[in-house]
């Protein structure tokens, strides 16, 4: 019976590892998920350069 319950707290130990990670995770991505929002909405893809441009209201506020 003790291996049994020492390989039960193994797996629970690593679950709630798995947990942790995922809940990390998230978070990174929620942030990550803002900081290309702003930058979508302050760029636009240019065919011709095949780069992205600032949108011209955006250069023109930098550049003042």
């Amino acid at each position: 019976m003790t291996i049994v319950a020492l390989i039960a707290a193994i797996y629970g130990l690593v679950g709630l590892i798995g947990l942790v990670a995922l809940i990390i995770g998230g978070r990174e991505v929620v942030a990550q998920s803002a900081h290309w929002k702003r930058f979508d909405d302050a760029h636009y893809w240019d065919e011709a350069a095949e780069d992205w441009r600032p949108h011209e209201h955006s250069a023109r506020a930098a550049t003042a």
